[in-house]
């Protein structure tokens, strides 16, 4: 990597955490009893994971998360498994999406196997710490709503990549297929 990527790549890192801690914390519907939430941040962490790779995807999910807790404390106690669970969500969507050109059925496949995994199994585990309710009666309470965030995350995501295909091209200064099939 030279001097000039590397910069460029923490810049985005940056920009993408900023964006995430914005979209989690400002931008999104938490249940009074703190089991779900609502919110268009899984899309910015899908657009980090697609530009940078799984690596940063994670890492960016991760840093969001615990910056997002230091700034904007909550009421809730901090389960160190959530912020596990935002960590495979984007390295998911790094494996699926990193330098792929964007088509629908590989989002939905990549937002799809991240509800399955992380929103439905490894988040409703996590809360079976703050919920008097065992797994499967906060896995029930869950699929609704993280339905409702599956949906909103599939339509942003797949319209910032097919808008910013190009101009992300140009801006890396790579041929306009830089992105594989």
């Amino acid at each position: 990597m030279t001097n000039r990527r590397e910069t460029m790549t923490l810049c985005l890192a940056g920009l993408f955490v900023a964006l995430t801690i914005v979209t989690t914390r400002l931008l999104a519907y938490q249940s009074p009893d703190g089991l779900f939430r609502i919110s268009p941040q899984f899309a910015v962490v899908g657009l980090s994971a697609w530009l940078l790779g799984p690596g940063w995807g994670m890492a960016i999910a991760v840093v969001a998360d615990m910056l997002g807790m230091a700034i904007f404390p909550s009421p809730f106690p901090i389960l160190p498994l959530i912020t596990v669970a935002h960590g495979v969500r984007g390295l998911i969507f790094g494996i699926f999406l990193y330098r792929k050109k964007p088509w629908h059925v590989r989002n939905y496949a990549a937002i799809f196997t991240s509800w399955v995994i992380v929103d439905l199994v490894i988040m409703s585990y996590a809360l079976t710490a703050i919920s008097p309710n065992g797994f499967l009666p906060i896995l029930c309470t869950r699929i609704v709503p993280t339905t409702i965030t599956m949906t909103i995350t599939m339509i942003l995501l797949t319209l910032l990549m097919i808008s910013l295909n190009k101009p992300v091209s140009a801006m890396l200064r790579l041929e306009d297929d830089w992105l594989e099939v």
